[in-house]
């Protein structure tokens, strides 16, 4: 098969044997593909430098013996050396009171030994609306009201002090503080304050509010041009603005869709009267524009 193969590739015709190389010729092949000697500079240039001492090998590798001109870090041995030395601090398990709380409530964390704060310090963050108070004979003599008690007024401001204005909760609550109000006062329970007792609104709970603070800031005699003077809550206002957004939100969508194109008629005809005028047209027509941009717009506003 080697033959075979022989006489495919040289075409059949036999090969002579070719005699071995002599010593000569292979040295002088040797010598060909030797590479050429490097100089001492060159060699010198690339000798791998050796690792600075402190540095580990491996760590010297990784870097690829670029090391940094200026040290990553400023922890030398004496730095550790001292830090080793230095005493650690002592902590204790200590108990504290938080004075933004009234119940006495003791809770305990970890603390330095050779630090006493003055108190708690988080209760700078703890901050809380301002609500006055009230004597009976200031009440008997500004505070009266014929729609409001004095047990109704005094559940009111209780509850603006305990949630800090938040009136849609003190709403949630009134009802339920003033039963227990008048049932811890049994004389009150039966009295004509009980029985007249009617339902109250967020605004009606705001508008005695801020009318009490006002004649209160007017009876201690602050000026008339601070806040407390001159804030005058409408409580009428705001049932009307909370009717309107309400219905405003409870449209359907068809509402709202013809609401867009009764918008697009009166823009349409506002358009035309302006193009008309320029062009002078005539009375009849000025009346008939105007006639309908009135009533695309009162249409729109229903």
């Amino acid at each position: 098969m080697a033959s075979d193969a022989r006489d495919i590739v040289v075409g059949g015709a036999p090969v002579p044997p070719q005699p071995p190389p002599s010593q000569a010729k292979l040295q002088k092949l040797l010598q060909q593909n030797k590479p050429a000697a490097r100089s001492a500079a060159e060699a010198a240039e690339r000798k791998q430098p050796a690792f600075p001492s402190g540095m580990h090998r491996e760590l010297f590798n990784l870097v690829g013996g670029r090391v940094p001109i200026a040290p990553a870090s400023s922890f030398s041995q004496d730095t550790a050396r001292q830090s080793r030395d230095r005493r650690v601090r002592k902590w204790e398990w200590r108990k504290f009171r938080n004075e933004a709380r009234h119940d006495g409530l003791q809770l305990s964390h970890w603390a330095r030994a050779d630090e006493t704060p003055p108190q708690y310090p988080f209760v700078q963050f703890n901050k809380s609306c301002v609500v006055p108070t009230y004597t009976s004979e200031e009440y008997a003599k500004y505070l009266r009201h014929d729609k409001w008690h004095e047990a109704e007024t005094n559940v009111l401001f209780a509850l603006c002090r305990r949630f800090d204005k938040r009136f849609v909760i003190v709403h949630d609550r009134y009802n339920d503080a003033l039963n227990d109000h008048f049932t811890a006062n049994p004389a009150l329970s039966h009295s004509a304050a009980s029985r007249t007792v009617r339902p109250r609104s967020v605004e009606d709970l705001k508008d005695r509010f801020y009318s009490v603070c006002r004649k209160l800031a007017i009876a201690r005699g602050m000026p008339p041009d601070s806040e407390q003077v001159k804030y005058r809550y409408d409580a009428k206002h705001e049932a009307l603005r909370k009717e309107q957004l309400r219905k405003l939100n409870s449209r359907s969508f068809a509402e709202i869709q013809e609401e867009y194109h009764l918008r697009q008629e009166l823009k349409k005809f506002g358009d035309k009267a302006a193009g008309g005028s320029s062009a002078k047209p005539g009375k009849a027509t000025k009346t008939k524009a105007s006639k309908s941009a009135t009533k695309a717009a009162a249409a729109a506003a229903v």
